[in-house]
Formats: structure tokens, C-alpha cells, sequence
């Protein structure tokens, strides 16, 4: 994950000084201050991907307009350094040009994630003139794997499009592809990753997680569960994207596919704990604010009544951020969003699981 940002050097020396003022703030004054944040501006999607259970969600919402800004002024006031759209489909809201132009003016690093099935080349020009930082288009197979993987036929054509069109027209934002791993798709990804980088791309992989089941919903999203020799095929496919220099992930997180499927999540990162919370906050659609959506079971939110600030340091925040400290649900989830801050925040991880893991085999 590093490598994307790292590349963005005109703002680097930014997150330098929110990275100090964090640690600042964490060790000496004791308190959470999110330099990143995942706003989930919408549960309305176009896709209908066998693993998701948010467009399975009866109830659909997205954060209101004026809502979004008081959201983004709040977290420009935290020093938030981060923040990453993602949904449901972001391009499915209608006034989105207007959320990301006031948010690039606010916040420095600037990432929406997208199944990019509506960035043509008229929103590819858009989003370079917003000056976006990163976008991230999901490809889980060749064709006819990934349409069924995601539900809609069509949907690997418009995902390459869509990042021709993003480097045709907006050749300054950062493209990230990113690929499912299952023992259902394993065979498709060796293809995917040589035509990621025969194009140039940058390439992040995932697990496949099972997703939460919001109230009201049966739970139909699709689950994985692996054979012996499964777990063999993940292990090739692992060392055979681990020397590559697009890769994004960590090594460290590579490794741990494979235990992951086996149900072997075990020591290190898992041992430690937990203050993701700290350094990162998540935003549903409902408007509602978490410390960790995955900790907290995607329910009972914080209510955004007042500013993000002030509720961070309320006593009833607090007393949560010390109940995730022991949450050990990475072992059963292994979302990117979670795994890799929190092997790379605070420093003393980032040495451990990056720059050790270099060194010692």
C-alpha cells in the first residue's frame, strides 16, 4: 500500500507531518486522531457480485450532500490526510463531481474505488481536472470469470475501458487493479497479473472475505471454502506474484493468504493489538461514523450530531476504542483496508512487518 502513496511525492511531506502529529498525538496525549478515512458514500450498485452483500441490502441510502461536506470539513479540522470513496458504485451519485472537487480542496490524498462500469472517457476527464489522486477498478478473472464473479455480463469490457480511459485522459492519476483471490479464480489470475503489467498497472489482491448480513437480509453472498490442494494452488499463485514490482500489497500480507484459507491466521500482527481505530475512522452511507466497521459488526454507529472531533473524544468513543484493542476479527476477515494500515501504522509495525520481513526470511 505504501507504494501508491509514496508515489504521490508533491504530497508526501504532508503526511510526513500528519504521521508525526499522530504519533504526538497517540503516545503523549493519549488520543485517537484519524489521519485516513473510508466514507461509504452509497449502498446502490450496478454490479451484482457473488462475495458482496451490500447491493443485497433492501435499504438504500446514500450520505446526503450537505451532510458529505460537514463530513469532509470535520476530518480536514482531525489533520485526516486520507480519504478513500468506495461504496456500492460512487458513480451511481448523481452529484459526486461536486463531493470530490470539495473534498480535493480539503484533503490531500484523494482515492475512490470504482467496479468501472460508468468511467468512460467523459468522466475520465473529469476526475483528472478534479486531480484525484488514485483509482481503484476491480478485474477477478478473464471475461467470462469475472462477469460471473460480478454479476453482469459486460462487466470485464467496461472495467478495461475504463482504465484506458484513465490513461488516455487522466495519465497523472494513480490506477490500481484490484483481484479477488479464490480457489474459483486462481487459474485466471496468472493471465490478469501479466496483462496488469504488460499495461503499466499497479496490482492489489484480497482474499475473498465473507461479507456482513445488514438487518433485514438473507444471507446469500457467495463463500469459499478451500481443499488441501486449493490451498497448494494459492501458495504457487503467492510466489509467483511476490518477486513482481507492481505488486502493492506487503509481503508480509501475501504470506497470510494462504494461512488464511487454511484457518491458520496465527502470531504477529494477529497477536497484537489493535488500534486501528486510532488512526483511522469509517463512514456508512446512513451517515454513521466507526472507529472499525469489521470490529463493530458494520452496526450501531456513532451518530454524526455533532463534529467528528468532538465525538472521537467523547467517553463513550473511548471506551470503544479500548474494547477493539482485543478484537481479533482479522483473523476471520482479511480486508486490505484493515490488514495493511495496521501493519504499517504505527512506525514501529511499519519496521517490524516491512522492513524485518525484507531481511529475515
Amino acid at each position: 500500500m505504501k507504494k501508491v502513496i509514496l508515489k504521490q511525492k508533491h504530497v508526501l511531506g504532508i503526511l510526513l507531518k500528519k504521521a508525526a502529529s499522530w504519533h504526538f498525538s497517540y503516545y503523549f496525549l493519549k488520543k485517537a486522531r484519524p489521519i485516513a478515512c473510508g466514507i461509504y458514500v452509497t449502498n446502490r450498485c450496478n454490479l451484482r457480485c457473488q462475495m458482496c452483500n451490500i447491493w443485497r441490502n433492501p435499504q438504500e441510502e446514500t450520505i446526503p450532500l450537505a451532510s458529505y461536506k460537514k463530513i469532509i470539513d470535520d476530518l480536514k479540522n482531525l489533520g485526516c490526510y486520507y480519504v478513500s470513496l468506495s461504496g456500492g458504485e460512487p458513480l451511481l451519485v448523481s452529484d459526486l463531481d461536486e463531493r470530490l472537487i470539495y473534498s480535493k480542496k480539503k484533503i490531500p490524498y484523494l482515492h475512490m474505488v470504482t467496479n468501472g462500469f460508468l468511467l468512460d472517457d467523459a468522466w475520465a476527464k473529469r476526475l483528472a481536472g478534479i486531480g484525484i489522486n488514485e483509482v481503484s477498478i476491480s478485474l477477478d478473472g478473464l471475461e467470462e470469470k469475472h462477469d460471473a464473479i460480478r454479476g453482469i455480463k459486460g462487466s470485464f469490457t467496461q472495467a478495461w475501458k475504463a482504465i484506458h480511459n484513465l490513461k488516455k485522459y487522466a495519465p497523472k492519476i494513480t490506477i490500481v487493479v484490484n483481484s479477488i483471490i479464490s480457489p474459483n479464480n486462481i487459474s485466471d489470475l496468472y493471465e490478469i497479473s501479466r496483462l496488469v503489467r504488460k499495461n503499466n498497472l499497479l496490482h492489489k489482491f484480497q482474499p475473498h472475505n465473507d461479507h456482513p448480513v445488514f438487518d433485514n437480509q438473507k444471507d446469500e453472498s457467495a463463500k469459499v471454502r478451500c481443499s488441501r490442494e486449493d490451498i497448494e494452488e494459492i501458495k504457487k499463485f503467492i510466489q509467483f506474484i511476490l518477486p513482481l514490482d507492481n505488486i502493492v500489497n506487503s509481503r508480509y500480507f501475501l504470506k497470510q493468504i494462504p494461512n488464511y484459507f487454511s484457518r491458520q491466521t496465527k502470531g504477529g500482527i494477529f497477536n497484537e493489538a489493535c488500534i486501528f481505530g486510532y488512526h483511522h475512522c469509517e463512514i456508512k452511507e446512513d451517515g454513521t461514523l466507526f472507529p472499525c466497521l469489521t470490529g463493530m459488526d458494520w452496526r450501531n454507529g456513532f451518530a454524526l450530531n455533532a463534529s467528528i472531533m468532538s465525538i472521537i473524544n467523547s467517553e463513550r468513543y473511548r471506551r470503544k476504542l479500548k474494547e477493539l484493542k482485543k478484537c481479533k476479527l482479522c483473523k476471520n476477515n482479511m480486508y486490505i483496508c484493515y490488514f495493511e494500515p495496521r501493519i504499517t501504522f504505527p512506525l514501529s509495525h511499519y519496521f517490524k512487518y516491512h522492513f524485518l520481513e525484507k531481511i529475515i526470511p
